[in-house]
């Protein structure tokens, strides 16, 4: 989705003369695909571990900025607290230093998606401030993961790719240590309209 929404996002500003580099763009992003599943790949130990420590954590803050916010927030609304009954509280990194940060102490969990875009000195100040104060400050850093072939530019871009991607391993994970499939929902039921 957030690849298709990417590209449709630079075909209009292409359309309005807004970018200058969108056929540079457009082939680097095809390379992305296969590149993702190197990422996956190489979080999938970490996935794993993760899942397992926090299978039995009843509470998580999740917070990041720029693209990658959204994620965040979706990951922890529609994946840990809808598909998963785990309450969290997603805040943008803007916000952490608005109230947010008077929550923190020792084995309060902070998952912390750092992008590579021009708002990451926004989440580095959430990492610092959070790593004296928890010690389940959990950070997933889009710069991390490599994918050859993709510049820079493309980077800043594609953060919120790239946490999907392997947030995507660690829902599969919790699924199976929590034994709570994602399709389990409390309230669900068809209503006719």
């Amino acid at each position: 989705f957030y690849l298709q929404s990417l590209l449709l996002s630079l075909s209009v500003q292409d359309c309005l003369g807004e970018i200058d580099d969108f056929k540079a763009v457009v082939d680097e992003l095809l390379r992305l695909p296969a590149l993702l599943v190197g990422a996956k790949q190489e979080f999938e130990g970490r996935a794993a571990e993760l899942a397992q420590t926090i299978r039995a954590e009843d509470y998580h803050i999740f917070t990041s900025s720029g693209g990658s916010y959204a994620e965040a927030y979706y990951f922890g609304m529609c994946i840990l607290e809808e598909m998963q009954w785990i309450r969290t509280r997603p805040v943008h990194a803007a916000d952490f230093f608005h109230g947010t940060l008077e929550l923190l102490e020792p084995r309060v969990s902070v998952f912390l998606l750092k992008g590579e875009d021009a708002t990451r000195p926004l989440t580095e100040r959430v990492e610092r401030f959070s790593a004296e104060h928890t010690d389940r400050l959990r950070v997933i850093d889009a710069a991390d993961f490599s994918l050859p072939g993709i510049s820079p530019r493309v980077r800043s871009l594609i953060s919120p790719i790239i946490h999907a991607t392997v947030l995507e391993r660690l829902a599969a994970h919790l699924e199976v240590q929590r034994d709570h499939p994602l399709t389990t929902r409390r309230y669900y039921r068809r209503v006719a309209y």
